[in-house]
């Protein structure tokens, strides 16, 4: 028979041997061993299930609370939530979703380790009072959002992609894994960043007390810029460029105000004059394009004038050497009703300006016109069938006058010229008339590549061209002057100001009424 011996189990029944060890027979013991497999077979099944209980949870901030350790900060799915409601500091398979700001007060560090990532996202903002702790196979990502790390950041061999994100430390930032930026920037108030694997995409690194060290590889769409030492590093440092990338990141570099904002204003200018008055500078940056006409240090206004009081704002004018002559046309009935002057006038002035309360009603910077421009070659011949209708009937709009209304004609000479060589403009038997070219510099000259889609239809047809842009009250002027001075049958345009208004009838809606009603 063949036995077994084992030892220390003396308290058995079988025959013990004189060196205290039992011999069990093979088919004794047979029973007592099946059993204990199975035994242990079901305790690693078990083990298993619980083990994935435990295992893959996901959470995502509510909103409801701001504290990482409340419970109510976070919505988890997955097993064991019941057990484990909100994140540990140690994340192994789990995905953390943050969407709202938070704060991790712990001075224990945050590890985020195999399988596990944490995402910041939607301009949410994480604060960590400890360390953040990368580690293999973990995953760090930002989007449009970010970090604050008290005590530093060590990406041991994990991954960090950082979109539109701003990440600041106040301790050292090891980067020995895979760090990709896009347009992000890292940010430490004291402490060294120190990469020894693999920093790529476009970004910033800033140190503002401590040392730069580069012992992998660094992109060169990565500037930087350090207090101290900066070594090994591809170009050159260029901090301006760092500051350029980080203050974007903290305010939006896409929507910047067009002047410097007051706070309310009850006076007779607008916040936009009342700005500019009292930051203008005449040898610094120009004030935006997009807000003002300036031109010798003057701004284009339209001063809105109280009933009756044209002949006291004339003589106010007159003390700046402005005289009506001066003026922009733009009167807005059939008759110069004197209620609205047009002008450029001194920024030195402006706050001399403002107290003509008694005869002055407001007074507002003159906006830019907006067209409707688009960038797709018009098909809009064929696509009416015009072609078809100047064939049936023999047209070809001769004896009609077609007025255009946009913002300039020919700032580019040399492609007018081209257009009319090329037929797309009438040549000089039935030349455009230009009863105005836009004045005050560049522009698209859309206004020509209306002409060509009229000259399509009909080819026949005497064209004239007026811009629109010089402001709201100077294009109701020329809807009527392309009627009254040059007898339009048909006037078009492709300009708005965004002082007109909505609910009722405007100074351009009233020009075109009147002319519709002149036939």
């Amino acid at each position: 028979m063949n036995n077994k011996i084992l030892s220390g189990m003396n308290d058995l029944s079988p025959t013990q041997t004189s060196s205290r060890r039992m011999v069990i027979p093979t088919a004794e013991r047979r029973p007592f061993f099946k059993g204990f497999r199975l035994f242990f077979s079901w305790a690693a099944f078990f083990s298993l299930l619980s083990s994935f209980s435990l295992l893959g949870q996901t959470y995502e901030t509510t909103g409801a609370s701001n504290d990482w350790n409340d419970p109510d900060a976070w919505i988890c799915s997955g097993g064991g939530c019941a057990d484990a409601p909100y994140p540990d500091n140690f994340l192994e398979d789990v995905n953390v979703f943050i969407r709202h700001d938070i704060n991790y007060n712990s001075r224990i560090a945050i590890r985020i380790d195999d399988n596990s990532s944490v995402n910041i996202l939607q301009g949410a903002h994480l604060s960590i009072a400890s360390k953040l702790d990368i580690r293999r196979n973990g995953r760090l990502a930002i989007n449009d959002g970010s970090l604050w790390a008290g005590q530093g950041i060590l990406n041991n061999r994990g991954e960090m992609e950082l979109t539109r994100a701003l990440v600041e430390a106040s301790g050292s930032y090891v980067n020995k894994g895979t760090m990709i930026l896009d347009n992000s920037c890292n940010d430490l108030l004291r402490g060294t960043f120190i990469n020894t694997s693999t920093l790529l995409g476009s970004g910033s690194v800033r140190t503002q007390n401590g040392s730069i060290i580069n012992g992998g590889t660094w992109s060169p769409g990565v500037a930087y810029c350090s207090s101290y030492s900066a070594t090994n590093l591809p170009g050159t440092e260029d901090c301006n460029a760092v500051e350029e990338i980080c203050n974007c990141l903290v305010v939006n570099c896409d929507i910047l105000p067009g002047y410097n904002p007051t706070t309310k204003v009850n006076d007779l200018m607008g916040s936009e004059l009342m700005a500019l008055s009292e930051t203008f500078d005449p040898n610094g940056d120009p004030p935006s394009e997009a807000i003002y006409f300036i031109r010798n240090n003057e701004v284009l206004i339209e001063i809105i004038v109280l009933d009756g009081k044209y002949n006291d704002v004339v003589n106010f004018l007159a003390g700046y050497g402005i005289v009506p002559a001066d003026f922009i046309d733009d009167r807005i009935t059939m008759v110069d009703d004197e209620l609205l002057i047009t002008l450029f006038f001194p920024i030195s002035g402006l706050a001399d300006l403002n107290q003509q309360t008694s005869i002055i009603n407001f007074a507002r910077p003159v906006s830019r016109g907006l067209n409707n421009a688009g960038l797709i070659s018009s098909q809009g011949d064929l696509a009416q069938g015009s072609s078809l209708g100047r064939l049936g009937w023999n047209l070809s709009g001769a004896g009609v006058k077609v007025g255009v209304i946009s913002d300039s004609y020919a700032i580019n000479a040399q492609a007018r010229d081209n257009d009319i060589a090329n037929g797309d403009l009438p040549g000089t038997e039935n030349p455009v008339v230009v009863v105005q070219e836009y004045p005050f510099g560049l522009a698209s000259d859309e206004g020509r590549a209306m002409l060509q889609i009229v000259h399509d239809v009909a080819p026949d047809a005497q064209l004239f061209f007026k811009t629109g842009f010089i402001s709201e009250g100077n294009l109701a002027f020329g809807i009527r002057q392309l009627r009254e001075d040059y007898q339009c049958d048909v006037i078009v345009d492709d300009v708005q100001y965004l002082t007109e208004p909505f609910f009722r009838d405007g100074l351009a809606a009233q020009a075109i009424d009147e002319v519709v009603a002149d036939g």
